[in-house]
């Protein structure tokens, strides 16, 4: 009987250590999400006030891999944004997993989910997985709205030639960020 007890509660111990765990995994994950954007969203809204939405187009292009690569080498983390109608075709394509998350974030939005609600983790062998969506607002409909100025559309082939990330209404699934660190 003392055996059956000291297992069961050596496994609600190591429980707790895994939640504990998941949780810290879950604030480093959050925390590199917004690491990203507070780096890249200063650069869009310069290129935005100084040349417009083609010109943000150019630091997406430019800047946002570098600051994803820069960051994943730095923490270890993988981070990437990722989408069902990927911009750029080598970098943004959803795996089964992404894509099966970003159909469900999806479906929350259609039931009235709160944007910021849209976030969720994998714990698997060896690896831990976060996503959290991103939802059009009202400066993104420039670059991926479904009028978009024929200066900026030009932009967006030559970097992204096989673009599939235009004709979104505000308030629909973009995408997501994901990021994921092996244990």
């Amino acid at each position: 009987m003392k055996r059956v007890m000291a297992l069961g509660l050596m496994s609600l111990i190591s429980q707790g250590v895994w939640a504990t765990d998941s949780l810290d995994l879950k604030q480093q994950g959050m925390a590199l999400i917004s690491q990203f954007g507070a780096t890249l969203k200063p650069s869009l809204k310069a290129a935005m006030q100084s040349g417009g939405p083609r010109a943000a187009v150019e630091v997406c292009a430019s800047q946002a891999p570098l600051i994803a690569a820069r960051l994943s080498q730095q923490s270890g983390w993988r981070l990437s944004r990722v989408s069902l109608k990927p911009r750029n075709g080598a970098t943004a394509v959803a795996d089964p997993w992404e894509a099966q998350v970003l159909a469900g974030f999806e479906a929350q939005l259609a039931a009235g989910a709160d944007a910021a609600a849209l976030v969720t983790e994998k714990h698997g062998p060896g690896e831990f997985r976060l996503m959290k969506g991103i939802v059009i607002d009202k400066v993104c409909l420039q670059c991926h709205g479904e009028q978009i100025d024929p200066g900026v559309l030009e932009a967006i082939r030559r970097h992204y030639p096989d673009d599939q990330a235009t004709g979104y209404q505000l308030g629909e699934l973009r995408g997501g960020f994901s990021v994921s660190r092996r244990l």
